[in-house]
This record gives structure tokens, sequence and C-alpha cells, in this order.
């Protein structure tokens, strides 16, 4: 990392050791995996960016969007070197800005999604239509239709599907063992 001028992107699991030259030079860092008193230590570096997100599909090092390490391993072991010119970095420097974008969302909008949020997403992963939604929960359709917009705001998805795939990184909805029961019990569960 000695050879970075201008910044350095990353993913990197929480207790992945990035002290020395990381430190002096601007770096955005999405830490994946649990989140002991080190995470939060990542945050504390001058010119550190920082998000979280509980899942990623790698680890990744990207120095002056030029040259790239990437780990298979999630832990950060084995690592492959790309350099320029090359549309793999590209990507990579691509699918970096896409996570960074949804890091740290998540977790804050967690604790922003409110308790009937969280029934409608269980509805809607049980596959219930929004009227179905609504009839269980005692609600109208349109009320319901104002929460999903709402959530999928808060969420930033732009789309039913991407809000399924955005609240599946944020662990939401919190399901319970049987995601169906309330709306049966309302009388409700007939699936499209």
């Amino acid at each position: 990392m000695a050879a970075a001028r201008q910044e350095i992107l990353a993913i990197l699991p929480a207790d992945y050791d990035i002290t020395g030259p990381w430190t002096s030079i601007a770096t955005r860092l999405i830490v994946h995996g649990p989140t002991p008193p080190l995470a939060e230590e990542h945050a504390a570096v001058p010119h550190r960016q920082v998000r979280f997100s509980p899942e990623v599909p790698m680890c990744l090092i990207v120095v002056d969007r030029t040259i790239a390490w990437v780990s298979a391993s999630k832990g950060g072991t084995h690592w492959t070197g790309i350099t320029r010119p090359n549309a793999a970095v590209d990507s990579l420097v691509s699918l970096f800005e896409w996570l960074w974008r949804r890091a740290g969302r998540h977790a804050a909008a967690r604790g922003q999604v409110s308790a009937v949020q969280q029934e409608i997403l269980i509805g809607l992963a049980a596959g219930l239509t929004d009227e179905e939604i609504a009839e269980g929960l005692g609600l109208s359709t349109r009320t319901v239709q104002r929460h999903i917009t709402t959530t999928m705001n808060l969420l930033g998805a732009r789309s039913r599907l991407e809000l399924g795939f955005v609240c599946r990184l944020a662990g939401l909805p919190d399901l319970p063992a049987d995601g169906t029961a309330r709306f049966a019990a309302a009388g409700t569960g007939t699936h499209r």
C-alpha cells in the first residue's frame, strides 16, 4: 500500500490489520463480519471513511484505481493482483462503489424501520399481495403501499426486487419461526 498516492478502496474483515501506510492516504473501507471494538478503531483514523456491511462477495483492495488485489476468501487470504490496463480493475471499482452506496445505510436504516414496516416486509417475504397484507394488518392497501415506498426510500431501493435484496443484506425483517402466522390468523395467507 506504500505505492498509494491518491486513494485506497477496500473491503476487509473487521479484524484485518490496516495500520501503517493506510493511515496517511484517503481510504474508503467497507468492513464486514462481526464488528468488534477494532472495527470502531477503523473509523477513528484521519482520512478514512468506514461503512459496515454484513455480507460482501470478497475481500478487495484497490489502489489509486489502477491496481487491485482480490481474495475470494472473506478472511482476506490468498490474494491475486490485477493491474491496468485491465477492464477488471474498472469492474472491481464499480463493484466497490455499488457496495459502498449500500453499506452502512443498512445498519443505520435497520433501526429506523418501524414495527409496522417490519410486519409488511414479513408479508412481502411470505409472497402475500398488498391487499392480503393490508387485510392481515387491518390497514388500507394504500397505507401498506405507502409504508413499502417509505421503506424502499429509507433503504435506498429503487424496486421491490432490490428491496428484497437490500433487506437480506440488512437482516430485515426479523422473521418469526413462521412468517405467515400473523397473516393466517387474520384469515389471509392465500398466495398468488
